[in-house]
């Protein structure tokens, strides 16, 4: 679905607030791994780290932008932009 630049770049800037939100628990258990770590965050930590990878990118796809843009459109802000 093509939409203003300006809008998409909007609408992609609140799928990756709204990912980060939905994927807190990952986050925190990656968060909570690298704590006292330094050198050993790399092979320690690794499942966390994928653990939380793995999440962003479910809540972060092609397919999520493209429902995020449907539900753009459909709620009527496809005229707030206006294309130059």
């Amino acid at each position: 679905m093509e939409i203003p630049m300006k809008a998409e770049e909007a609408l992609r800037s609140r799928m990756k607030a709204d990912a980060l939100d939905k994927c807190e628990e990952t986050k925190r258990k990656f968060a909570e791994c690298t704590s006292s770590r330094t050198i050993s965050i790399i092979w320690a930590c690794r499942d966390e780290l994928d653990a939380f990878n793995q999440c962003l990118s479910k809540h972060t796809s092609d397919g999520v932008l493209e429902q995020y843009k449907r539900e753009w459109v459909d709620r009527g802000m496809k005229y707030e932009y206006q294309p130059k």
